[in-house]
């Protein structure tokens, strides 16, 4: 019986890591939208991890304050955060460490939250912030020459490729 339900369990996060990884086209497209989206009522780590880095930190991972689990949006594939450990972002992605495969015993606390990785709905939701108004203290000219600045120094295209990204393995 043990073995019968760990077999199902491993075909779980089989069939979560398949559903990740068939939306690729989708998860491509969220560097580009954070980047829209971000700066208009405040600025998120969550969208500048996205079009700084190109992963996207899934909320229900969070534990004693980090991530540990992100989406590689350039191929959907669920990735392992604490794999960089404490060092600054910056640091291990200009040295050309990538982060390892997410655990099982990690994906399958995806199975409760699969609306996490439900990139239709995050493209939708990032598409209505970038709909949003500009409150009165940001200044709209300031805020879309930043986010034209920034995605220059990116190379941040609509679809994102990290082989086009400058600084990032």
């Amino acid at each position: 019986m043990i073995n019968t339900l760990k077999k199902k369990a491993e075909n779980l996060c089989t069939e979560i890591r398949g559903y990740s990884e068939s939306q690729a086209k989708l998860w491509r497209k969220i560097p580009f939208l954070a980047l829209q989206a971000d700066g208009r009522t405040g600025f998120s780590d969550k969208y500048s991890m996205a079009y700084n880095f190109g992963y996207w930190n899934l909320e229900f991972s969070i534990k004693e304050g980090k991530y540990t689990i992100i989406v590689d949006l350039e191929s959907g594939r669920l990735m392992e955060a604490r794999s960089f450990g404490d060092v600054v972002l910056d640091d291990v992605v200009n040295s050309g460490v990538e982060p390892r495969e997410a655990d099982d015993k990690e994906i399958i606390g995806l199975a409760f939250n699969l609306d996490e990785i439900n990139a239709q709905r995050i493209i939708s939701d990032l598409a209505n912030g970038k709909k949003s108004p500009y409150p009165s203290y940001y200044n709209p000219e300031k805020q879309k020459a930043w986010r034209k600045k920034t995605r220059k120094e990116l190379c941040l295209e609509e679809i994102f490729s990290r082989k086009s990204k400058m600084g990032v393995f």
